[in-house]
């Protein structure tokens, strides 16, 4: 059947025009780039997701880096795997499979499917971030032909049939190609989801997509003709944006990408964040004739990431609490309620530890026992909140002659037991000489009451010697030597003689200072 001529002669022309954009598209590359606008759309991801992943790992907050980079990958089919990867080469956070997905790139070097993000700490480069996404034929056929180029074809073709055919019959003189072309090329930039917009060499709005009107919330015919310029564009909610990309790569005639920005909605109260990207058109000649804006709005993603970073901060909050209600039950469970110096059992923990480390590295250590003596008469006379009082005197008094590595725990009742490490029997003697010598003449003093009281206490010295198998002994002959300062008459200080293997008293004229 022979077709009629008004028709054949319509699909010739239309196999001749797509013939020809192939052709120029395969030779010249005349036709918009899907590859590269995709490129672009990856790499604005990229870079917002490393934006977000830089504030994280300020943090240390590795973990929720990883769970993130999981998420994304579960949630978002054309990403496969995901990794922070630091400036010498260690992962800090990836997704499973990245190991196997990624293919070793060139140093910063990004391609359709392998995304590098530099990250820096100030303007040192500290780390990176890589994006394996998934390449057209890991996505099979279909997605090959339901690609915009074979769509755009497809449009060319059939709409191209139908403007040919009307050609033919109407005769050449009814066509305004003025009125065809600024069609198609508007219908190409309606598919696209980013804002775009056409401006000529004064700033002047010459075309846009029904994206950008959209963002903006303008008629299409309020927005032809004005200066982009003349928009309400903020850098802040505050404060109104003085220098644009768009006069930059016009002047400079240079691309100018990745641009933060802000527009108030027209209609909406709110107010659009936007990454522009500014492209300078030129003539044969290099002049610059124009500039081609795109806006893509990542106002969501940005709330997402405020939404993440305030999760974040109460995160740090309620950690830093349940730190600070952790320290306070240690506290509780350690320490003596009434001096603060170490329980019994906390005390005794301590005095393993430290006994073993002496035994261990051939270590001098000795122990100080000591208590208050004729407290029962202070309980008796004055009372049990005095009672209370002389005892938390004595301690501070005890702990003003301690070095900070000594340990002062509470033996039980008035009676107290200081650890002193990495001191032999004849230092440990001066030390208790001292406590006692401040006890006599100062604690009664700090006591508020009325009558002038007088404090006194005993002291059992003792040190770890060669045959010595547990920390008990220690305390139990420093036990001894102060029971023999109590039976000596108080107020003095006794040590277990190792030698003699028996407690005896100081000599009043050995530790005078």
């Amino acid at each position: 059947m022979r077709l009629p001529p008004l028709i054949a002669i319509s699909i010739g022309l239309v196999s001749l025009t797509v013939t020809t954009m192939l052709l120029g598209n395969t030779v010249f590359s005349v036709a918009p780039d899907e590859r590269q606008q995709l490129f672009a759309y990856r790499q604005t991801l990229s870079e917002s997701l490393a934006v977000q992943y830089t504030a994280l790992a300020s943090q240390d907050e590795f973990e929720t880096i990883e769970f993130a980079m999981n998420q994304l990958v579960a949630r978002t089919d054309d990403i496969v795997s995901a990794a922070l990867v630091s400036i010498n080469g260690a992962t800090l956070a990836a997704t499973t499979a990245h190991h196997q997905a990624w293919s070793p790139q060139k140093k910063d070097e990004s391609t359709l499917e392998h995304m590098q993000v530099p990250i820096f700490q100030g303007l040192a480069k500290w780390g990176v971030l890589q994006i394996r996404f998934r390449s057209k034929h890991e996505y099979g056929l279909l997605a090959w032909v339901s690609t915009r180029w074979i769509g755009y074809l497809t449009f060319v073709a059939i709409l191209g049939f139908l403007a040919y055919w009307l050609f033919m019959k109407r005769t050449l003189r009814h066509l305004d190609p003025s009125s065809v072309i600024p069609k198609r090329v508007k219908a190409a930039l309606d598919n696209l989801e980013e804002g775009v917009v056409i401006l000529d060499n004064q700033d002047r709005i010459l075309l846009t997509n029904t994206a950008f009107v959209r963002q903006s919330g303008k008629q299409m015919s309020n927005l032809l003709g004005i200066k982009l310029t003349e928009l309400p564009w903020l850098i802040s909610k505050d404060q109104m944006m003085e220098e644009h990309s768009w006069v930059t790569a016009r002047q400079e005639n240079c691309p100018q990408t990745g641009f933060p920005g802000l527009l108030a909605h027209a209609e909406k109260e709110e107010v659009r964040k936007f990454l522009i990207n500014s492209s300078p058109i030129t003539d044969d000649h290099g002049q610059v004739t124009g500039v081609l804006v795109s806006f893509n709005d990542v106002t969501e993603l940005d709330e997402a990431n405020a939404q993440l970073m305030d999760a974040l901060k109460d995160l740090h909050e309620s950690r830093t609490e349940i730190i600070k209600k952790n320290e306070e039950l240690e506290h509780l469970a350690t320490r003596d309620p009434l001096t603060g110096c170490w329980n019994r059992r906390a005390f005794f923990e301590r005095l393993e530890k430290t006994y073993v480390n002496a035994k261990h590295n051939d270590l001098s250590l000795s122990c100080i026992m000591t208590d208050i003596d004729h407290f029962k008469s202070f309980n008796d006379r004055y009372g049990h909140a005095l009672g209370d009082q002389v005892i938390q005197v004595f301690v501070k008094t005890l702990i003003e002659c301690l070095r900070p590595s000594d340990i002062i725990g509470r033996y039980g009742g008035e009676e107290f037991c200081v650890i002193l490490p990495n001191t032999d029997l004849t230092g440990a003697q001066e030390i208790a000489e001292r406590m006692r010598r401040r006890v006599e003449t100062e604690s009664g003093t700090k006591i508020r009451t009325t009558s002038q009281l007088s404090i006194t206490s005993s002291f059992g010295v003792a040190t770890i010697g060669p045959a010595m198998i547990d920390p008990l002994e220690l305390l139990d002959m420093a036990d001894k030597a102060l029971y023999e300062a109590k039976e000596g008459g108080r107020n003095q200080v006794g040590f277990w003689d190792t030698q003699m293997n028996e407690p005896k008293l100081n000599s009043a004229a050995v530790f005078t200072r």
